[in-house]
Parts: C-alpha cells; structure tokens; sequence
C-alpha cells in the first residue's frame, strides 16, 4: 500500500538537477536592488520627507526649557540644513523658539538657551560651507547651478496662484476642518488655550519663511511641488488638531464621538480620492521611466558614447555610467557641441522627454534639434522618453517600444 508522501508525488517528474546557472536566473539576478534585502523601500525617506522630519523634531526639541533640549534642537536643524540647503532660513524660527518664543506673558529672552542652540547649529553650518566650497568652489553654489538661476521677483505672481491652488485642493478638507472649528468657538465666543494660539503662531511663522524662500523659486505647476512645503505641514497639523479638539469638547458628551468620527470619515475620504485624481498612486508607473531608459541605454550604448539630456541626466548616467552632457546649460550650440564631442572620438546621442522638446528648439533653432527623425527607442506612458542617434538623421529607423 503506498504511503500519503508517495501518493501524492505519483504523478509528477522527475527532479532534474543541473550543475550549471539558468541563464534566466542570472539575468534577473543581475537587475535586483539587492538593497531591499537590507532596508526596504517603505523604510526609507526622500529628502523632502527628512527635511520635514528634521524640522520638526527640532522645534519639538526647541520648545523643551532646558539647555540640553535647546542644544539638541541646533544640532536636528543642522541636520535639517545639511539634508536641504536652502531651508537654512527656517533654522531662525527653531533659534527663536528656543529662546522662548512665543512666548507668555512678559517672559524675558532666554539668552542662555539661544547661545546653546545657535552652539548645535554652528558645526553643521561649517561643514555645509565647507562641502559647498569643495564639491562646487563657492558656499554659494550648488550641484542645480548658480542660485540666481532659479530665483526671480517676476515667479512670486505665478506661484502665489499656483501655491494657493495646490492648498486649496490638497488641503482643502483640512481648511475646512480648520473653519468650521473656528466658526464653532466664535459662535460660543469660547477663547482658544494659549497652547492651541502657540501652535497657530508657530505654524504661521513656518509656512511665512517657506513662502518667502519658494514664491520667488521657480514656477513648477506639477501638483507634486506642494512638497516644498511640507516643513510647515507637522506643526500646522498639530494646530488644526489642538483647535479642532477644542471645538469638540464644546459639544455635548454623546455628540462627541459619533461627531469626530464622521469628520475623520470625511476628511479621509476626500483626501484618497483628490489623490486618485491626482494619479499620486500611479507614481510608480509613472516615474519608471527613469530605469526603463536608463537600463535601455546601459544595454545598447557603445562604450565610447555621451548622452546629451536635460531631465534624464542623473539616472542616464546612473544606470548607463557613460559620460553626461546637459543641453540645457550648454554655452555653444547644439551642433557645435555635438561636432565638438565626434572629434574627441566619442558618440552623440539625445535623450529627451515629450515636454522638453519645445524648449530644446527654441534654445537651439537648427536641424537636430527638430529631433525630425525617429527615435531609436521610446519609453513611458503619461510622459514619453526617446533617444534619437544623430547619425540615424535622413535613414529609416524602426523604434524599439520600451515596456
């Protein structure tokens, strides 16, 4: 009678064993991240998410009264500074909080605790100046390029539209939370507790000092830019939910419950389906772009080539290794850039996304620029990267449709 074990493996092969590694095995080995074996994707955090992070933790630090507290709140902004640059102005609102700020009643400026916390910030600071001046020869200068590139008075009009348009939608919910609540303690003339008044000053500096620093910054109107502000986003909360406490606690103790939990339930709602709208769950399809041509490129440039691109020129050159041009701070034009990089013996070829096509014309009104010849290969679904060889012009060319 044959056992459970055997019954159940009568039907199958048997085990082939090979000594030797399965091609496709190899293959697939060879594009994994073999980092999300040590931290995972959903441990980690983009800069924005650590800035924000930082600064926060540094203001909690801040409002602790202790020397201790206030050395630590320097030491988190420096961080907080190291990680993002240009947020070194929102280290000022941490320094003030420190000192005592807001503060009560006619309590003095704590000087005492200002020197600690101006003491933790002060090394981070050197060691900024010091990598700015070594990585791009002025404290400065940054990796983007000269800082006056990017900031203009004729941007503050613009952004200040499309920055009250992004409140409005994405946080549109919680504004309204925010009235309501408002509504609600003047309708029963109830005062705020100074804590609550507290958070809303200091929820106010923090998103004045953004304002200031990113109306004049470029004009991005992707949705994606509010998180530029997301510094201002803890604290604002926090405001939102000690005000919104408040106002609840002016209802009857049986209407509370049901009341916050239909709010949330709203809040909630509203918010998952402006991020559908908003593709915010399709990011990962959209941004795969970015490995798809990268990987493209590593597999079928030659050894000798450059890549001339604006918007791809970080993972081009991360997936590909090869040598990276950037048409868009070029200081001759195209055609002679390209001339230039054939005599030196190495291969030219473009790599553009749908959008930067007008701009590279306008910058570069001559024949390869038109990019008037099909491209080699094309990737992406809402945004479209292509790569067009120069000395494909005039032939005919069968484009490769990337997954």
């Amino acid at each position: 009678m044959a056992t459970t074990s055997e019954a159940s493996t009568a039907g199958l092969p048997a085990l082939r064993v090979s000594d030797r590694d399965d091609p496709r095995v190899l293959e697939e080995a060879a594009t994994e991240d073999y980092s999300l074996h040590v931290v995972p994707h959903t441990w980690r955090l983009g800069k924005f998410r650590l800035t924000m992070a930082w600064w926060a933790l540094a203001m909690a630090c801040a409002s602790r009264r202790t020397l201790a507290s206030a050395i630590g709140a320097g030491v988190l902004a420096a961080a907080a500074v190291l990680t993002r640059p240009n947020l070194a102005p929102l280290a000022a609102v941490v320094i003030a909080i420190a000192a005592g700020w807001p503060r009560t009643g006619e309590s003095p400026v704590d000087l005492r605790r200002l020197i600690a916390c101006v003491a933790g910030i002060a090394p981070g600071a050197l060691l900024l100046v010091w990598l700015q001046r070594q990585l791009y020869g002025s404290p400065l200068q940054s990796g983007y390029g000269d800082i006056s590139e990017f900031f203009a008075l004729s941007n503050i009009w613009p952004n200040v539209g499309d920055y009250s348009r992004r409140i409005l939608v994405g946080e549109g919910p919680a504004l309204a939370l925010a009235v309501a609540a408002l509504a609600t303690l003047a309708a029963g003339r109830h005062r705020m507790a100074e804590s609550t008044r507290i958070l809303g000053r200091l929820a106010a500096a923090t998103a004045a000092v953004l304002f200031v620093i990113y109306l004049p910054y470029g004009v991005f109107p992707d949705w994606s830019s509010f998180r530029f502000l997301m510094p201002a986003l803890p604290v604002a909360f926090a405001a939102l939910g000690a005000v919104s406490s408040t106002a609840i606690d002016r209802l009857s103790a049986p209407a509370r419950g049901p009341v916050l939990l239909a709010v949330l339930t709203l809040l909630v709602c509203v918010n998952v389906t402006q991020a559908a709208r908003q593709s915010a769950y399709s990011l990962r399809d959209y941004e795969a772009r970015y490995r798809t041509m990268g990987r493209h490129l590593a597999a079928s440039l030659p050894a000798d080539a450059v890549i001339i691109t604006a918007q791809e020129s970080g993972s081009a050159h991360y997936y590909a290794g090869r040598p990276v041009l950037r048409w868009d701070l070029l200081a001759v034009d195209l055609e002679t850039a390209i001339a230039r990089v054939r005599t030196l013996g190495r291969h030219p070829v473009l790599v553009v996304e749908d959008w930067e096509k007008p701009a590279l014309r306008e910058r570069f009104p001559g024949p390869t620029a038109g990019l008037d010849w099909a491209p080699r290969a094309e990737a992406g679904q809402t945004t479209r990267v292509g790569v067009w060889d120069p000395a494909d012009r005039g032939t005919n060319v069968v484009t490769e449709q990337l997954p």
